[in-house]
């Protein structure tokens, strides 16, 4: 008898490291409106990990990180990357393809990681050193893994099971498409034009591109200003922003001011966010 107890306990621990766990980690702010978070990776905690929902891959660490997260990184599968972000910086990085990560002691299977190139602003400081540790973007859904951003609890969430999220808020699902660049919608302005704008955790403020000198050259809150309305019917004042580089191929960011007091729902077939309590 208890050698049949013992074979089913191990029989029954053994089928339980396969089951998926949520991962659940609070997000902070730092003074741009950036989401941070801290995870254990790989048996290393790494804290400063900004969530960039305009990324495509699952992480980016800069080398020294990246390195001791993947010390065989020579042996894996690499490809260099190449990408231009908004503000027509060009960067190339190595990127390790299709590797198992621990994280918070849950396994990730068929991750892309790249090494940290920085982009747009907010990742370094005046003297050119790192202020985040890393970034978090889709790719960590891969294996149909749903991604919430909960800016009203303020915590990130992994899970496969969307019941668990969406109790106790009324929500929109936006019509979206998928593009390198992120989750992109189509907002209308006051002016009736339409523009292709990426939902961005990224950003601390909604920009809408133009490629005159009526748009500022930094981004700031004094910038020209025009009002957009998104899918959800959620009026926004975007600011102005000059981006002349013909390759940029969307119209603008969705940032924090848009975010902030929702909850993003992202999954491979649709995209929810909460409606502000404030609405209902």
């Amino acid at each position: 008898m208890h050698k049949f107890l013992f074979v089913l306990f191990i029989t029954l621990t053994s089928s339980m490291k396969f089951v998926w766990a949520d991962i659940r980690t609070p997000i902070t702010f730092d003074e741009k409106n950036m989401p941070l978070i801290s995870m254990n990776i790989n048996g290393h905690e790494i804290d400063r990990i900004s969530i960039d929902t305009g990324a495509s891959n699952s992480f980016y660490f800069p080398k020294t990180i990246f390195d001791l997260i993947i010390p065989d990184f020579n042996k894996r599968e690499a490809v260099v990357q190449n990408s231009i972000d908004v503000f027509g910086h060009k960067s190339s990085t190595v990127m390790s393809k299709g590797i198992d990560i621990k994280i918070n002691g849950e396994i990730f299977k068929d991750m892309n990681m790249e090494i940290l190139k920085p982009w747009g602003e907010g990742m370094m400081d005046e003297n050119g050193e790192y202020i985040i540790n890393g970034v978090l973007g889709l790719g960590i859904m891969n294996g149909n893994k749903i991604l919430v951003v909960d800016y009203i609890s303020n915590a990130l969430i992994i899970t496969s099971d969307l019941n668990k999220i969406l109790g106790g808020y009324d929500w929109y699902s936006l019509n979206y498409i998928k593009t390198k660049q992120g989750v992109m919608v189509d907002v209308i302005s006051d002016s009736n034009e339409k523009y292709r704008m990426v939902i961005d955790t990224g950003a601390s403020h909604s920009v809408i591109f133009t490629g005159t000198e009526k748009g500022c050259v930094n981004v700031s809150t004094s910038c020209p200003k025009k009002i957009i309305t998104t899918p959800d019917s959620t009026n926004i004042n975007a600011l102005l922003f000059q981006v002349k580089d013909s390759r940029i191929d969307f119209d603008g960011l969705l940032g924090h001011d848009y975010l902030s007091n929702r909850i993003l729902v992202i999954t491979d077939e649709q995209i929810l966010i909460s409606l502000p309590k404030n609405n209902k």
